[in-house]
């Protein structure tokens, strides 16, 4: 086997988990490399290894089977959700920036059913954070004694990564600030928000908070998954992504009442950006794909978390 193929091989195989290549990526090596002889390219075979390498990952973490213990099948569940939440925040940024200064936009005689609507989308969401940050000081204690044996150096690249997301994110928020707020000589905002530069720096800004927001959850994630938790904080962490699961679901629920009742109550915001009483708005659209998507996979998670809470109990 050529060198050109030897690399091809090993980013193959690490489509698999690692337990799964310590005990069979010999063999399988072996496979690939034949039919990467024989047939050196092919995108079907690459899809085919993709889809069964991430089925062994989702396996294996006990999102799709039983093969690993009560424990971690309730851990991984309450990780998904975590991880949807994180997505369903991305959607949320994008219906605040979409609904700003909606409220002038309302009729007198509707103002009462969205403005509801819109209200229990911030209580929710503000109370679907609270229980997430909750859950995490609830763990501090464990974490606490993780690190001091040093296990942190196990992970160290992907804090490395959240590190940077973190500062990327600080720095372009800061010069956002400092632009809008301070910078003397910038242009009023009804031009600014027009101006290329002004809008190159926003894009940026969103970049840095999603770059942040994608490594910090991804640090909680592998770290989550090497703390062992007792099994009295395991059931309060599986209670909080149930919770935090219903108010995604509410949440959902509240916007797209509020987004379908626009046209009869605030039709001019519609107008003023030119879409009339058209509800297929793709910032819109795209922001209700991604919180339907983001429930589903919460409510999936959570529902894996709950099914093996009886088992917990017992172990």
């Amino acid at each position: 086997m050529t060198a050109g193929e030897d690399s091809r091989v090993a980013r193959l195989l690490r489509w698999y988990p690692a337990a799964w290549r310590d005990r069979y990526g010999e063999e399988y090596a072996a496979l690939l490399a034949d039919t990467l002889a024989e047939e050196p390219r092919s995108l079907r075979r690459t899809l085919d290894v993709a889809r069964h390498g991430l089925g062994r990952r989702l396996a294996l973490s006990g999102l799709t089977s039983r093969e690993v213990p009560a424990p971690d099948r309730a851990r991984t569940g309450a990780l998904a959700v975590l991880g949807a939440w994180a997505a369903f925040v991305v959607a949320g940024c994008g219906l605040a920036k979409y609904a700003e200064h909606w409220g002038d936009h309302l009729s007198p005689a509707g103002r009462h059913l969205p403005g509801a609507a819109f209200g229990l989308v911030q209580i929710l969401a503000a109370l679907a954070s609270g229980v997430i940050v909750l859950a995490s000081l609830a763990t501090l204690g464990v974490l606490s004694s993780w690190l001091r044996r040093g296990s942190w150096r196990q992970v160290r690249r992907q804090l490395l990564w959240a590190t940077a997301g973190c500062l990327t994110a600080v720095l372009f928020t800061a010069a956002v600030l400092v632009v809008v707020h301070v910078d003397p000589v910038a242009p009023p905002a009804t031009t600014r928000a027009f101006s290329p530069g002004f809008a190159a720096l926003g894009l940026a800004w969103l970049g840095s908070l999603l770059f942040g927001l994608v490594t910090g959850i991804r640090a909680v994630v592998v770290v989550a998954r090497r703390i062992e938790l007792p099994a009295r904080l395991l059931r309060l962490e599986v209670a909080a992504a149930g919770l935090v699961s219903v108010a995604m679901t509410a949440v959902l629920a509240a916007t797209a009442f509020w987004w379908f009742d626009l046209p009869s109550t605030s039709r001019s915001l519609l107008e003023a950006s030119g879409r009339g009483a058209n509800l297929a708005d793709p910032t819109m659209v795209a922001v209700l794909v991604l919180m339907v998507g983001a429930v589903a996979v919460a409510a999936y998670g959570a529902a894996r978390a709950l099914r093996a809470l009886p088992e917990v109990r017992s172990a």
